[in-house]
Order: C-alpha cells, then structure tokens, then sequence
C-alpha cells in the first residue's frame, strides 16, 4: 500500500470529485436540452451517436457545447477542509483509465443521455467506487480513509504521532549501529 500511496505522488493534484461533479453537471444540461427538444420535436435524436450536441445545438436547446474532464475518478471531500492524505498525497485520491478513449455524451434508446466513461448521473457514484476499489484493496482503502483527517487539530496530532514516530525508529537505529 504505502507503495502505491507513493507511485500517487507522481499524480497532478486535483480537486477531489471534481471530474465526476463536472460530468454529472454537464449531463443535467444535456437531459433538460434533450427533454425540451423532445417536446418540441416530431424528429427524434439520433441514439448512440457523437452528434447529440449538434443536434441540440442547431435547434437553440443547447448554447455551448460541452465536454466530459476525462477518463479519470476522483475522491475525497466535496466541501471544506481537505485531508490530510488528500494534500499529501494527491495521486492516491485518482483513478485514470490510460487506455479509455476520450469519452462524450451520447442517448440511450430510453432518451436518457450518458458519459461513455463516467455513466449517467445515477451510475456516476458507483462506477467511481468500483474504479477506487480495483485500485485499491478494502483494507488499503480504509486506511486511507482513517488518516484523511480532516481537521487541523486532527491533523496535528497525526503529523506529531508521526514524528514521534521516526524519532522512535532512528534511536532504535542509532541503538542496533552501536
């Protein structure tokens, strides 16, 4: 584990559940566009297809196009004080899929608009556990989850436990050298 904590630090820091809040937003806007041109329209829109933005753009249901942030999860707090491992160790809240096309927003037959990467926004959540959970093993993740504290008090008695820590271990060096 501390290994893999390690190999994250390697990871640009990101906002946590940014990538997922973007998504989810980005599909609402898709839904309603779709829904209003639904009622408008004796044409339907094309299922599975890249061109639903076009489409809801040409009939003024959609101003701007917009675009999913990427194959990539992330985790940690919304709101708030970040934790501790969050800012120590960025990469250890992400999860990138390196051999995941660039995703976009397509329709299912139900009307219901989708992410090919991220899901619709019901699935967002629990595809975003899934991806954390093959990274990661449970046991793995609930230490992280344990030493993301998310206060500065918290956060102090943590960083002085460790400290006290490799004080600990390098007299025990000094002792076993001697």
């Amino acid at each position: 584990m501390l290994l893999m904590m390690l190999a994250g630090l390697a990871e640009p820091a990101t906002a946590s559940k940014q990538t997922q809040n973007i998504c989810m937003s980005n599909l609402r806007v898709l839904q309603g566009a779709a829904e209003m041109y639904a009622m408008d329209s004796t044409t339907p829109l094309p299922v599975d297809s890249p061109t639903l933005q076009g489409e809801l753009r040409r009939g003024d249901y959609l101003k701007q196009p917009v675009a999913c942030p990427g194959p990539v999860f992330t985790f940690g707090t919304t709101r708030g004080y970040p934790g501790v491992m969050e800012r120590l160790v960025p990469g250890a809240f992400v999860v990138r899929d390196p051999l995941a096309s660039t995703p976009e927003y397509r329709l299912d037959p139900s009307g219901t608009v989708f992410c090919t990467f991220h899901g619709t926004v019901d699935t967002i959540p629990i595809l975003a556990e899934a991806a954390r959970e093959r990274k990661y093993s449970r046991g793995a993740l609930r230490i992280i989850d344990l030493l993301n504290i998310r206060s500065p008090i918290g956060e102090l008695v943590l960083l002085g436990g460790l400290g006290a820590l490799c004080l600990i271990a390098s007299q025990v060096i000094r002792r076993l050298q001697a």
